[in-house]
């Protein structure tokens, strides 16, 4: 690593003080003193790169140009070179970054004897140009990507990618859905659902995570997306959040995804004067307007190693970016994700918080372990997963068209022979507070587990060969539970009730009377051992004491969750893509997130 990439920044009368701070830094991180000066803010970009084009000899460009049309958005972006359209004077744009200084300033006679053939740009406003020249390209392909290339994975209406015909799965489904499967899975799925439950409680506990041992200088490039839309409340918060994230500064990028109507937030966001490290990006306009839709925007701009994604509310561990390329740098090429553990940080404000937080523990602290110890299908969470970018952009991104792209993506990395972990380390989360609120998020939740299942399972056989037989079936067999549970769970219980009261329960008559009545009592008892177990255990390793008072309203939350499956059918017919947003920024109670 050299710091001579600077040193013609002496010559410029910026102060020696501050470049050695930079060399300090450089040595520290492993990086270019250049990227260390920008990254940490001792510098402004533009000046940075205003002094570098005057040493060169060059202007810098800060005016509108169009590329050739012969341009590619990624090879432009990675190269940090541009070739301009024929006729402009200035023929090719130079975004030199890291190691590309030093290359740059080693021809600086050559350039000087160019003349106006060439000019520098800021890296952020090669971006920005790039984005804007292929804004149509990237728009559709955040929208339509995975529908071109696995469209059998894909929820996108067919059989024209963005019209507004039914879904695919409706016609192609219906015929299943609604003959024999629906009957044999409600038995079948419920059963495994439940030993796989009552597996995870025997499960050992996650072990604590290791001290760090990989030196700053080798850690890999990080970038940090989050899909913003009228969250201009909370973006402050979020804001001091990520800047607490203890991750080299020049190996990490922040992506805000906005989008274009969204003026509050913008002007949230720009109040803040943020690091140059973050970087505010407007999401084209296009359909759906989805949070997968936002992703796949960012996406496209992302040239780092890994990428992991926040939601506006999160208060991630300031030490979660190091603990997954920790993890990553210990497992197999083939593990793809990482779903660290979400915590509901505002549990005591209300009964339905408590009860939001006992399902969060349940989930990311017992079964989602469990699961993929196991090297099972693990549904992951919005929130919080860390991807190896090539594998993501393998699998195609995120599906627009799935208002829980997260449990989808989840399934189709494991059908594509990706492998995933959990990763122990906690993002704080902010539960609805109000009824209302919890019922737009779950309503949202519950229509998109459908079109996931929907999704996955309409070819069965093609499920089979992907994830084998075993993998398959428990992975239909969870789907199967987290759609037709809260909508058929409650009657089955009431119609088993009704069964027992009947006279004759307890004294068959004949043979097929006491198998059936065996098959109930078996589904029954199995079924409220697998809700309660890892519920309890969920709370004792979460420390949640004072929600154990709460426990007696588990089925009265149970039956709000049907409530939102019913209406979740209902929006699943009459508004298959809507987005139901969920209101932040009005809990009272949120706890710092642990380390």
């Amino acid at each position: 690593m050299l710091a001579s990439d600077i040193d013609f920044l002496k010559t410029q009368g910026v102060a020696p003080n501050l470049l050695a701070e930079a060399e300090s830094l450089a040595r520290h991180e492993g990086c270019p003193a250049s990227s260390c000066l920008i990254a940490h803010d001792l510098l402004d970009e533009a000046v940075f790169y205003r002094l570098l084009a005057r040493h060169l000899g060059l202007r810098l460009c800060e005016e509108m140009v169009r590329p050739a049309a012969t341009t590619q958005l990624d090879q432009a972006l990675a190269d940090g070179f541009l070739e301009l359209e024929a006729g402009s004077t200035t023929r090719w744009l130079l975004a030199p970054q890291g190691p590309d200084i030093a290359i740059v300033l080693a021809a600086r006679h050559q350039l000087r004897e160019a003349g106006a053939a060439f000019a520098i740009v800021t890296p952020q406003r090669l971006t920005m140009l790039l984005y804007e020249y292929f804004e149509k390209d990237i728009s559709r392909d955040a929208s339509h990507d995975l529908a071109r290339h696995l469209p059998a994975m894909c929820n996108a209406p067919g059989p024209t990618p963005g019209s507004t015909a039914s879904p695919r799965y409706l016609r192609s489904s219906s015929a299943v859905l609604l003959g024999g499967a629906v009957s044999a899975l409600l038995g079948i799925s419920f059963v495994i659902s439940n030993w796989l439950k009552l597996s995870a409680c025997l499960a050992p506990r996650p072990a604590p995570r290791a001290p760090d041992t990989i030196a700053a200088h080798e850690l890999p490039t990080y970038t940090i997306i989050v899909a913003l839309y009228h969250e201009h409340e909370v973006v402050a918060d979020l804001a001091a959040a990520l800047e607490a994230i203890a991750y080299p500064r020049s190996r990490l990028a922040v992506l805000f995804v906005i989008e274009a109507d969204d003026d509050r937030t913008r002007h949230a966001l720009l109040a803040l004067d943020l690091p140059q490290r973050f970087t505010i990006l407007t999401a084209p306009a296009g359909t759906p307007r989805t949070k997968p839709r936002a992703l796949n925007v960012a996406l496209r701009l992302v040239r780092s190693d890994y990428v992991t994604i926040f939601d506006a509310e999160d208060r991630p561990s300031p030490t979660q970016l190091r603990a997954a390329a920790e993890r990553f740098a210990q497992l197999d090429d083939r593990i793809a994700c990482l779903q660290a553990s979400l915590v509901i940080d505002n549990a005591d404000e209300s009964w339905l918080t408590r009860l939001f937080a006992l399902d969060y523990a349940t989930l990311f602290d017992v079964i989602n372990p469990f699961l993929a110890s196991a090297n099972m299908v693990m549904p992951l969470g919005g929130t919080s997963n860390h991807f190896r970018v090539a594998a993501l952009k393998a699998c195609h991104g995120w599906d627009a068209w799935n208002v829980t792209e997260d449990a989808d993506l989840g399934i189709r990395l494991a059908r594509l022979g990706y492998g995933l972990a959990s990763l122990t380390s906690d993002t704080g989360e902010e539960a609805p507070v109000t009824f209302k609120t919890w019922l737009h998020q779950r309503r949202r939740w519950q229509k998109g587990w459908m079109q996931t299942a929907l999704v996955h399972l309409r070819f069965p056989q093609a499920l089979v060969n992907d994830l084998g037989p075993a993998r398959a079936t428990m992975a239909a067999s969870w789907l199967a539970t987290m759609v037709l549970g809260p909508l058929f769970g409650p009657f089955l219980a009431l119609a088993c009730l009704l069964h027992v009261e009947s006279h004759g329960f307890f004294r068959p008559e004949s043979t097929s009377a006491v198998l059936v009545n065996t098959w109930i009592s078996f589904v029954a008892l199995t079924g409220a051992f697998a809700l309660l177990t890892p519920l309890l255990i969920g709370l004792w390793r979460r420390r949640l004491w004072s929600s154990l008072i709460i426990v007696p309203l588990l089925p009265l939350y149970l039956g709000l969750v049907t409530l939102a499956a019913w209406l979740a059918l209902h929006d699943l017919i009459v508004a298959p893509y809507h987005w139901r947003k969920t209101t932040h920024g009005i809990a009272r109670m949120r706890r710092a997130p642990a380390l």
